[in-house]
């Protein structure tokens, strides 16, 4: 009911913000409404003549309806509750002026808050729509006046209750207005936001294009080097352009024997020689760099908190103040570190150390590259090796493949047969040095085919073909066929082709598809018949929550208004009956949401995560606790469950076993309550286990169906629906659910829960 009540209050917000905003306004107004008619009530309880059963019966309907308004709005149904609101205040106007004497009835102004109310939430051609049809009103109004259509007035207006009722009509176009202005100031300050945002954005957008130009410069002068050496030289003059640089180097890591080695290091704008340190014997701030992966920022080195902080070595420039040490990372590899420092004290600013961070990453590719280069050359020396090396296994590896039991042929990179293999070796070993083209025993046709083919592969392309059908000897054989690239070095030396006979396997697979049909069948069957029963559970879920509960809303609703209206008129045994009508209805109620809670459990999405059961079960009894302060359980849950399931799924499996056991030990005198867990043939076992009523096993089988009881409503209530939904979640996570018990000595229920 609070919820609900909030939800009359306060506007909802929705993805659309015109959306949201026309919602604001319609909350606004009908508030407006619901308090103007109470207002509209005080004055003319000082004018008992005025205050007829009319206007009494008017502010009677305003207010409901302004709340059923409120509710159509705030299930976002926004544009219908706004024409309603106008449609209403149209019709109580019209049937109040004409019931009141016309256009002379003080309340033939309400016209004037129509239009208003029309202009405020549909625009302006709402606006127009509605000024024309309060005239044509009016002029309906007149006319019918003029004709004695109208029934004649009873109402005699004294001056102070005219004087009211226009004043009413003033405070309504007055709080219209405000309604107006206010709508009007969040759209100025919504506007004045965005224009802040954009020119911060654009002040952003500016400086990020200035600081792309500038490392445009300087990744253009680190990629301009023949070598390492140039390309750094070339980095510290235009860094020199741009910031101050007193000090300045590059260090390269050598992670397995931890040497720093400086190919530049300037002090002064002098270059000067450094021998390569190792970071374990002096670490410095250059392996602090190192060693966290992150930037260092001093700015006074010489401060005492930094000489406290840092064990720092002196290399050249014993004068330096501030330092800035960036790790050189490439791909996830710390390569390095680049320094810039200066004589003068917090010398750069985060903007200068962001574009030096980027700048930096533009330097761990340069040193990168020119270490693969490096790499490079190295490695063409090894691989003249390697290609003796691989001429003197390919005589080993032709003996090797003699033997194939498949046929086996590869190609070098011009498409020429260099081993041929398998049954195939004896036919076509005059292949050897050929093209498929330049094989004379082949149609052509079918030449042309395998020498496009093996030009396909030699661009990079694997193919695969088959199973086909070959009639040789008068037999038929299936094979397939497989052709794929040889890659050394990236590059592509040539191919290698497999066929195989698959004549018995084909054979299986026909006998196998045939079988895979038959299933097929079954399957659609049987899927169609799932699919009929989906269909006929939606239509009973539907019928159950439609069919059902509008008959059960008119007995509760009539039943209210009932014991509201007439409740004095009953004597007590009605008084009895109406109440027991009530509580039936109620639940009736109940008993429909459980068991469309049952219902959807078959439709809910599993979110399985790691889930602390003993923790779930210690916040439930808590709540029990709570609920009955007086009760003295004792309730032990074991320490360390955790299960593999869905978190909201299990709590409702637990709080339906754990308030069973909880409810049916009501009448022990000494309640113990226990959840744990047992291992049982490799198998974890949960438990919850009282010492309550229990029940006779003989009746089990009847424990999860719904809405069956073992024990009479008036000793335990209950719908009949938790263990239900209990088993329906636990199979749910391919899990068992069973219990055991006797009267008179408590019941455990045991469940189980799958891991996937």
């Amino acid at each position: 009911m609070k919820r609900w009540i909030y939800g009359l209050l306060v506007p909802p917000v929705f993805d659309d913000e015109a959306k949201t905003a026309l919602t604001r306004q319609v909350y606004r107004i009908l508030h407006a409404v619901i308090v103007l008619s109470g207002v509209f009530f005080v004055p003319f309880a000082l004018f008992p003549e005025v205050l007829s059963s009319r206007f009494t019966t008017i502010v009677a309907i305003i207010i409901p309806l302004a709340l059923l308004l409120l509710e159509i709005a705030r299930r976002g149904w926004v544009r219908l509750a706004s024409i309603g609101l106008i449609t209403t205040l149209w019709a109580i106007v019209t049937i109040g002026a004409a019931t009141a004497g016309g256009v002379r009835a003080p309340i033939f102004m309400g016209y004037l808050v129509i239009i208003v109310v029309g202009g405020l939430l549909m625009g302006k051609t709402a606006l127009f729509f509605v000024s024309i049809l309060s005239m044509m009103s009016g002029l309906g109004l007149a006319y019918a006046e003029e004709k004695n259509i109208l029934p004649a007035s009873t109402i005699h207006y004294t001056p102070y209750a005219i004087f009211f009722i226009y004043s009413f009509f003033g405070l309504s176009v007055l709080v219209l207005q405000h309604i107006t202005w206010q709508a009007n100031q969040s759209n100025i300050s919504a506007l004045q936001t965005e224009l802040k945002e954009r020119n911060e954005a654009e002040k952003k957008l500016k400086q990020r294009a200035y600081e792309m130009f500038l490392l445009y410069k300087m990744s253009k002068a680190i990629t301009s080097g023949e070598n390492l050496y140039q390309a750094l030289r070339a980095l510290v003059i235009e860094l020199k352009s741009l910031i101050q640089v007193d000090a300045f180097y590059v260090g390269l890591y050598d992670d397995t024997t931890h040497l720093m080695s400086f190919p530049l290091y300037i002090s002064r704008d002098q270059e000067v020689s450094i021998s390569p340190r190792n970071l374990v014997q002096q670490p410095g701030l250059t392996a602090h760099v190192i060693h966290t992966r992150q930037t260092l920022y001093l700015p006074d080195v010489q401060s005492p908190e930094v000489l406290q902080r840092f064990k720092i070595v002196v290399i050249a420039d014993p004068d330096i103040r501030t330092y800035l040490g960036i790790p050189l990372i490439n791909e996830g590899r710390i390569l390095g570190v680049m320094s810039v420092q200066a004589r003068e004290p917090n010398t750069y600013s985060e903007d200068q150390i962001r574009l030096l961070e980027t700048l930096a990453s533009q330097a761990a590719i340069a040193v990168e590259k020119y270490e693969l280069l490096r790499q490079l050359q190295k490695e063409l020396a090894e691989r003249k090796q390697v290609e003796g090396a691989l001429r003197e296994s390919e005589a080993r590896l032709q003996s090797i493949i003699a033997q194939f039991p498949y046929d086996l042929w590869v190609c070098d990179a011009e498409s020429r047969y260099i081993i041929v293999s398998g049954r195939n070796r004896g036919n076509y070993s005059t292949s050897l040095g050929k093209t498929a083209l330049e094989l004379d025993d082949m149609p052509l046709e079918l030449r042309q085919e395998w020498q496009a083919e093996h030009e396909r592969v030699l661009r990079g392309e694997t193919i695969y073909k088959g199973p086909f059908d070959v009639i040789a000897d008068g037999k038929r054989k299936s094979y397939i066929v497989t052709l794929a690239p040889i890659v050394m070095d990236e590059q592509i030396i040539g191919l290698t082709g497999l066929r195989i006979d698959v004549t018995e396997l084909r054979r299986a697979e026909e006998e196998t598809r045939q079988l895979n049909e038959q299933l097929e069948q079954r399957v659609i069957e049987r899927t169609a018949a799932l699919e009929q029963a989906n269909r006929e559970m939606q239509a009973f879920s539907y019928s159950i929550s439609h069919d059902l509960r509008s008959p059960l809303r008119a007995i509760r609703g009539f039943g209210q208004i009932l014991r509201n209206e007439f409740g004095n008129q009953l004597d007590t045994e009605g008084k009895n009956y109406l109440e027991r009508v009530l509580q039936a209805a109620e639940e009736m109620n109940a008993l429909i949401d459980s068991l469309l809670a049952l219902f959807r459990l078959s439709k809910a999405d599993l979110h399985r995560q790691k889930l602390d059961l003993s923790a779930e079960a210690r916040s439930i009894v808590e709540t029990l606790r709570q609920a009955e302060p007086n009760r003295a359980v004792t309730c032990h849950v074991m320490e360390g469950l955790f299960a593999h399931a869905d978190p909201s799924l299990m709590r409702n499996v637990l709080e339906n076993l754990l308030g069973n056991a909880w409810k049916y030990s009501a009448k022990t005198p000494e309640a113990i309550i226990e959840f744990g867990a047992e291992t049982k043939d490799g198998e974890i076992v949960y438990f919850v286990r009282d010492n309550g009523a229990g029940f006779d096993m003989q009746y089990a089988d009847k424990l999860f169906q719904p809405f069956q009881r073992l024990h009479r409503a008036e000793d335990y209530p209950g719908h009949g629906i938790g263990l239900a939904t209990v088993q329906r979640i636990i199979q749910r996570h391919g899990g068992r659910i069973w219990a055991e018990s006797s009267p008179g000595q408590g019941a455990t229920f045991y469940f189980t829960l799958s891991e996937t």
